[in-house]
Protein backbone atom coordinates (compact mmCIF):
# COMPACT_ATOMS: atom_id res chain seq x y z
CA UNK A 1 0.00 0.00 0.00
CA UNK A 2 1.17 3.03 -1.14
CA UNK A 3 1.09 6.02 1.89
CA UNK A 4 2.69 8.28 0.38
CA UNK A 5 4.10 10.24 -3.60
CA UNK A 6 7.59 12.51 -2.86
CA UNK A 7 6.67 13.08 0.69
CA UNK A 8 3.41 14.25 0.24
CA UNK A 9 -0.03 11.75 1.21
CA UNK A 10 -2.09 9.68 -1.32
CA UNK A 11 -5.67 9.23 -0.35
CA UNK A 12 -7.06 6.09 0.63
CA UNK A 13 -10.03 5.99 -2.14
CA UNK A 14 -9.30 3.12 -4.36
CA UNK A 15 -8.85 4.03 -7.94
CA UNK A 16 -10.34 2.82 -10.88
CA UNK A 17 -9.29 1.49 -14.02
CA UNK A 18 -7.22 3.93 -15.84
CA UNK A 19 -7.23 6.05 -13.29
CA UNK A 20 -4.39 8.81 -13.34
CA UNK A 21 -2.96 10.72 -10.03
CA UNK A 22 -4.05 14.43 -9.33
CA UNK A 23 -2.83 16.45 -6.65
CA UNK A 24 -5.96 18.01 -4.84
CA UNK A 25 -3.31 20.99 -2.85
CA UNK A 26 -3.50 18.62 0.41
CA UNK A 27 -2.62 14.94 -1.09
CA UNK A 28 -2.86 12.88 -3.80
CA UNK A 29 -6.07 11.10 -5.30
CA UNK A 30 -6.95 8.98 -7.93
CA UNK A 31 -8.59 10.78 -11.21
CA UNK A 32 -10.17 8.75 -13.63
CA UNK A 33 -9.12 9.31 -17.17
CA UNK A 34 -11.77 8.77 -19.62
CA UNK A 35 -11.82 9.85 -23.68
CA UNK A 36 -13.38 9.28 -26.96
CA UNK A 37 -12.36 10.10 -30.51
CA UNK A 38 -15.31 10.19 -32.83
CA UNK A 39 -16.61 10.63 -36.76
CA UNK A 40 -18.93 10.81 -39.23
CA UNK A 41 -18.18 9.25 -42.38
CA UNK A 42 -21.25 10.36 -43.95
CA UNK A 43 -22.21 13.30 -45.55
CA UNK A 44 -24.90 15.88 -43.75
CA UNK A 45 -26.86 18.04 -45.61
CA UNK A 46 -28.32 20.60 -43.97
CA UNK A 47 -32.35 21.55 -45.00
CA UNK A 48 -33.02 24.41 -46.79
CA UNK A 49 -35.55 25.22 -44.49
CA UNK A 50 -32.58 25.29 -41.60
CA UNK A 51 -31.46 28.57 -41.91
CA UNK A 52 -30.75 30.33 -38.50
CA UNK A 53 -31.88 26.57 -37.31
CA UNK A 54 -29.60 24.55 -34.77
CA UNK A 55 -28.60 21.08 -36.02
CA UNK A 56 -26.46 18.38 -33.48
CA UNK A 57 -23.38 17.32 -36.14
CA UNK A 58 -23.48 13.50 -35.86
CA UNK A 59 -20.54 10.91 -35.43
CA UNK A 60 -21.67 7.48 -36.04
CA UNK A 61 -18.08 5.74 -35.95
CA UNK A 62 -15.99 5.16 -32.56
CA UNK A 63 -12.13 5.38 -33.15
CA UNK A 64 -10.91 5.56 -29.68
CA UNK A 65 -12.88 5.39 -26.70
CA UNK A 66 -12.18 5.08 -22.85
CA UNK A 67 -15.32 5.26 -20.83
CA UNK A 68 -16.83 8.29 -23.30
CA UNK A 69 -19.96 7.46 -24.86
CA UNK A 70 -22.06 8.13 -28.15
CA UNK A 71 -25.85 8.33 -27.89
CA UNK A 72 -28.86 9.18 -30.01
CA UNK A 73 -30.98 12.11 -29.97
CA UNK A 74 -33.93 10.24 -31.16
CA UNK A 75 -32.34 10.83 -34.79
CA UNK A 76 -28.71 10.86 -34.98
CA UNK A 77 -25.56 9.46 -32.80
CA UNK A 78 -24.38 12.97 -31.54
CA UNK A 79 -24.42 13.14 -27.74
CA UNK A 80 -21.40 12.31 -26.33
CA UNK A 81 -22.02 10.94 -22.44
CA UNK A 82 -18.85 11.00 -19.84
CA UNK A 83 -18.61 8.59 -17.10
CA UNK A 84 -16.78 10.32 -14.29
CA UNK A 85 -16.84 13.91 -13.08
CA UNK A 86 -13.61 15.83 -14.15
CA UNK A 87 -12.43 18.45 -16.60
CA UNK A 88 -12.99 17.92 -20.65
CA UNK A 89 -11.10 18.79 -23.24
CA UNK A 90 -13.97 18.82 -25.99
CA UNK A 91 -12.77 19.53 -29.66
CA UNK A 92 -14.34 19.92 -32.76
CA UNK A 93 -13.39 19.45 -36.79
CA UNK A 94 -15.26 19.57 -39.93
CA UNK A 95 -15.14 20.37 -43.18
CA UNK A 96 -18.28 21.92 -45.32
CA UNK A 97 -18.99 23.18 -48.58
CA UNK A 98 -21.73 25.25 -50.46
CA UNK A 99 -22.81 23.46 -53.74
CA UNK A 100 -24.97 25.81 -54.84
CA UNK A 101 -26.61 29.36 -53.65
CA UNK A 102 -25.00 32.11 -52.21
CA UNK A 103 -22.00 32.88 -49.46
CA UNK A 104 -22.77 31.72 -46.18
CA UNK A 105 -22.28 31.86 -43.00
CA UNK A 106 -21.61 28.57 -40.97
CA UNK A 107 -21.88 28.65 -36.49
CA UNK A 108 -20.42 25.79 -34.69
CA UNK A 109 -21.10 26.02 -30.70
CA UNK A 110 -21.07 23.68 -27.85
CA UNK A 111 -24.04 22.20 -26.22
CA UNK A 112 -24.02 21.01 -22.95
CA UNK A 113 -26.69 19.14 -21.71
CA UNK A 114 -29.07 20.73 -23.73
CA UNK A 115 -28.22 24.47 -22.67
CA UNK A 116 -25.91 26.30 -25.03
CA UNK A 117 -22.35 26.66 -23.63
CA UNK A 118 -21.19 30.70 -23.27
CA UNK A 119 -18.23 31.53 -25.78
CA UNK A 120 -17.79 28.50 -27.66
CA UNK A 121 -19.08 29.98 -30.60
CA UNK A 122 -16.95 29.75 -33.74
CA UNK A 123 -17.84 31.40 -37.30
CA UNK A 124 -16.64 30.77 -40.80
CA UNK A 125 -18.09 31.67 -44.49
CA UNK A 126 -17.99 30.29 -48.07
CA UNK A 127 -18.66 31.59 -51.04
CA UNK A 128 -20.37 29.46 -53.34
CA UNK A 129 -18.89 26.66 -54.72
CA UNK A 130 -16.47 26.20 -52.26
CA UNK A 131 -15.15 23.81 -49.64
CA UNK A 132 -13.93 24.94 -45.93
CA UNK A 133 -12.33 23.04 -43.33
CA UNK A 134 -12.35 24.51 -39.19
CA UNK A 135 -8.89 23.23 -38.39
CA UNK A 136 -9.44 22.42 -35.12
CA UNK A 137 -12.00 24.16 -31.95
CA UNK A 138 -11.19 23.07 -28.50
CA UNK A 139 -13.13 23.87 -25.31
CA UNK A 140 -12.81 22.71 -21.37
CA UNK A 141 -15.49 21.97 -19.71
CA UNK A 142 -16.44 20.83 -16.15
CA UNK A 143 -18.76 18.24 -16.20
CA UNK A 144 -20.37 15.86 -13.93
CA UNK A 145 -20.80 11.64 -14.13
CA UNK A 146 -23.31 10.91 -17.10
CA UNK A 147 -23.38 14.88 -18.42
CA UNK A 148 -24.05 14.60 -22.20
CA UNK A 149 -21.99 17.60 -24.84
CA UNK A 150 -23.34 18.01 -28.48
CA UNK A 151 -21.47 20.11 -31.66
CA UNK A 152 -24.01 22.52 -32.74
CA UNK A 153 -24.26 23.94 -36.42
CA UNK A 154 -26.29 25.79 -38.27
CA UNK A 155 -26.06 28.60 -41.10
CA UNK A 156 -27.29 32.16 -41.91
CA UNK A 157 -29.16 31.85 -44.99
CA UNK A 158 -32.10 29.38 -47.39
CA UNK A 159 -30.15 30.61 -50.41
CA UNK A 160 -27.31 27.65 -50.07
CA UNK A 161 -26.96 23.96 -50.28
CA UNK A 162 -24.48 23.68 -47.59
CA UNK A 163 -23.01 20.30 -46.42
CA UNK A 164 -20.83 18.98 -43.86
CA UNK A 165 -18.80 16.45 -45.49
CA UNK A 166 -17.72 12.75 -44.47
CA UNK A 167 -14.42 12.08 -42.91
CA UNK A 168 -12.37 10.11 -46.03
Amino acid sequence: KVVGLQGNPVSATAPVYGAMFAWSGTEWYPYPHAYGAFVSRVTQSIPAFASNTPLAAAAEVTTLVDGVTVASDGTHLNRFTVPTDGIYEITFSAQATISSGTNTTFYNWLRHNGSDVPDSNSEWELGNNHKASIPYDSILLNMKANDYVQWMFAVDTTAATPTLLATA
